[in-house]
């Protein structure tokens, strides 16, 4: 818009030019056919003039002279009293309306222009204030559903950068916290489940899988069956359930704690 002006001199609409320049061509028409007229009475009153001179040259033409002098005489009337309702028409003001007509159309075009781009930035503007309250209302319902959620452990929650637990990201969390909050999150999603599988478990520490028995015992309690935890570990301790050795059971220890 900046490149567009806007006058506030121009009319509302364009000038005419087609019409203005037909009036032109009237006006012309007229004047034309007034000069004619002129030329005609001074013709006519130089016949007349000679026609009154033969009158007092002839006498014996008098008769068919004074006829000849008498219709001429009722022509002149005729065109003279034609001449009292004729007269030259100016054109100059016309003309100078022709001359700033291309600048003035400019102009209405320019405030057309302008009008047209001041109601499309106002639309879009409206359109992006609709877009950002739909967009904050969704922000606020997904805030209210978060708040309201039910999480399956103290201290988890979510913002816009993910997983929370305890004010940090959770991938920022020690790994017994991310461990605590991975079952729970799959006991909490899978309400039937009675079953966990921990790969790796090699990598617990006596007080991981203690926490681990723990979230078991307080599942069992929770869901009123038996839950087992398999931990994957490599090595021979005394306390696994089953040792496998290239894919195959070497020795079951049937007194292995029945939640691992």
């Amino acid at each position: 818009m900046e490149t567009l002006g806007y006058y506030d001199d121009a009319p509302e609409d364009e000038v005419d030019v087609g019409a203005l320049m037909t009036e032109v061509a009237k006006i012309r028409e007229n004047n034309l056919a007034c000069t004619q007229k002129k030329d005609a009475v001074v013709d006519l009153s130089e016949k007349q003039a000679l026609a009154r001179i033969q009158v007092e040259e002839k006498k014996a033409e008098l008769a068919g002279l004074v006829s000849k002098f008498n219709q001429i005489g009722m022509e002149l009337g005729i065109l003279q009293t034609a001449l009292v309702g004729d007269a030259l028409l100016p054109v100059d003001e016309i003309e100078k309306q022709i001359a700033t007509a291309g600048s003035i159309n400019r102009k209405v075009q320019d405030n057309i222009a302008y009008s047209k781009q001041e109601e499309i930035v106002g639309t879009v503007t409206l359109q992006v204030e609709k877009a950002e309250a739909n967009l904050l209302m969704k922000r606020e319902e997904r805030i209210s559903i978060i708040e309201a959620a039910d999480f399956p452990i103290d201290g988890l929650s979510i913002d816009a950068n993910g997983v929370i637990y305890n004010g940090i990201p959770l991938d920022q969390a020690s790994s017994a916290e991310r461990l605590r909050t991975s079952i729970a999150m799959s006991f909490a999603m899978n309400p039937t489940l009675n079953v966990v599988l921990i790969p790796d478990a090699s990598l617990l520490d006596d007080a991981n899988r203690e926490m681990i028995r723990e979230m078991a015992k307080a599942r069992e309690e929770e869901i009123g069956e038996q839950v087992q935890v398999w931990m994957e570990v490599v090595g021979d301790d005394a306390e696994a359930a089953v040792i496998l050795v290239d894919g195959e059971i070497k020795e079951e220890n049937n007194e292995s704690n029945s939640d691992e």
